[in-house]
């Protein structure tokens, strides 16, 4: 204060004002809201539609494009839950950049005139105030069922931008598309690690942003040949990637795939590892020969939990995610096809073969002897019992790609698509083959056999084709 002679004083104050409490704060904000014409509170019909939603939406619609491959991140406080939005970037030719920046398709789930619609329609969005946060959606919803959260996959609405060295937007585009946020981030240990007082966080840890190797890698391993990428999953469901890596036996100077057992054994057998993510070895299996192609991983019997496929010789191995054998392999599956120094082999691919949505695996296996081309395809159910139908053959042909499935004609059940030559002398095409013909070829014998009282126990069942269920090409 200042005194009668204008100098300036401090004398304290003997009853300084009483700061309202939280509950007085928070009545404050509900009362502001209501003036103001927003809704603080849900209603019963609000609470009672939430209620209701038991799981994330999921949809078919052939136009949502799947995009859980790419390195989706969110960026929030250290403590958010209500993860609505992901991005991810990609380089491209003459300096250009794609941005894709992913929001969470909330539309999926909450339809429009619902009362959850209704009240954020009419909020428009969370309201801050220093005693209490209103939601614009639900906690169950936000939190949850929408919220794009480390691990989930979520509908997303996904705006795509290709930018410019210059910095110009050069193009752009929306859909929606399925998506998986790979690593939630915070701003405080971000911030940090850009401005080099601190390491990188470790969700960050699977792509170190200098360039440099991560620790613990490279791991030294025997035997790996060129072509046999490693297969990348979370094995045991701890939020941490693993690495499966299959080798071929290591002879000392040379590296190939061996039909049978050499005598005197390799200096390094075969095996398929586990590594960590940080580079440890988790657990390896010894293999008998190997294989020029490497694991699989698929969830083959629709527990959650991922298994490791690898090929060995003319084996089908099938392990669980801590290495034990898994039931009904290995499986032999070769047993009678034709032995040349020239066999080749597909990697085995994983999708339905029947149309009873469960995972079925295939792989195709082709040779030249004496002048001819010869080509086999195999299905298995996922326990390593046989498929009706297969193998079936394809002579004359070459496999020159990895075998594709899906449903080209629309009748429920995946369809085969590869790249053939004609045989030695060489010539492309594509070609597909309609799996569903050895389902139907199959109903056809079955309903032959019980119409002219056949015992299902007789000869081996021979799958009826016509010119229509004949493979068809499809032009380049």
């Amino acid at each position: 204060m200042i005194d009668r002679d204008g100098a300036l004083s401090y004398r304290p104050m003997t009853n300084p004002p009483r700061l309202p409490n939280r509950n007085e704060l928070k009545a404050i904000a509900h009362r502001a809201m209501i003036q103001r014409g927003l809704q603080p509170d849900f209603s019963p019909a609000v609470l009672e539609e939430t209620h209701a939603f038991a799981k994330a939406a999921a949809e078919t619609d052939p136009s949502i494009r799947d995009l859980r491959s790419l390195l989706w991140a969110s960026i929030d406080n250290d403590d958010s839950r209500d993860l609505d939005q992901l991005s991810v970037a990609e380089p491209m030719a003459h300096g250009a950049t794609k941005i894709l920046v992913a929001v969470a398709d909330v539309d999926a789930l909450v339809k429009e005139g619902s009362a959850i619609d209704g009240h954020a329609r009419t909020n428009t969005t969370s309201v801050y105030t220093a005693a209490e946060v209103f939601p614009m959606l639900p906690e169950k919803l936000s939190t949850d069922l929408t919220s794009l959260g480390e691990g989930q996959a979520r509908l997303a609405i996904v705006i795509e931008m290709v930018v410019a060295v210059n910095g110009m937007v050069t193009r752009f585009d929306v859909y929606r598309a399925v998506v998986l946020n790979r690593a939630k981030l915070a701003y405080h240990s971000v911030a940090a690690w850009l401005e080099g007082t601190a390491p990188a966080p470790p969700r960050l840890a699977a792509v170190s942003g200098d360039g440099c190797p991560l620790q613990g890698f490279p791991v030294g391993l025997q035997g790996i040949v060129d072509r046999d990428a490693p297969a990348v999953a979370d094995l045991d469901g701890d939020g941490r990637v693993e690495l499966v890596q299959a080798t071929m036996p290591f002879y000392g100077d040379f590296i190939e795939p061996v039909p049978e057992p050499t005598a005197g054994g390799a200096q390094e057998p075969a095996a398929v590892h586990v590594i960590q993510s940080d580079g440890k070895p988790r657990w390896d299996r010894q293999l008998q020969t190997g294989a020029s192609w490497g694991p699989v991983i698929a969830d083959l019997n629709g527990d959650g939990w991922p298994e490791i496929l690898q090929q060995d010789g003319d084996q089908l191995l099938g392990f669980d995610s801590s290495g034990n054998l898994f039931p009904g392999f290995p499986v032999l599956v070769h047993r009678d096809f034709v032995r040349s120094q020239s066999l080749m082999t597909t990697p085995w691919v994983v999708g339905d073969l029947n149309g009873d949505g469960r995972p079925d695996l295939l792989q195709v296996w082709s040779s030249v002897y004496a002048g001819n081309a010869y080509m086999r395809v195999f299905g298995l159910r996922a326990n390593g019992s046989p498929l009706r139908g297969f193998p079936f053959d394809a002579d004359g042909m070459l496999a020159a790609s990895r075998p594709v499935l899906t449903d080209l004609d629309g009748d429920g059940v995946n369809d085969l698509v590869m790249l053939v030559s004609d045989g030695a002398n060489g010539g492309w095409r594509l070609v597909a083959w309609d799996l569903g013909s050895l389902l139907r070829g199959w109903r056809a014998d079955a309903a032959g056999r019980r119409g002219s009282g056949r015992s299902a126990s007789g000869s081996a069942v021979k799958v009826r084709t016509d010119p229509a269920d004949r493979p068809r090409e499809v032009a380049p």
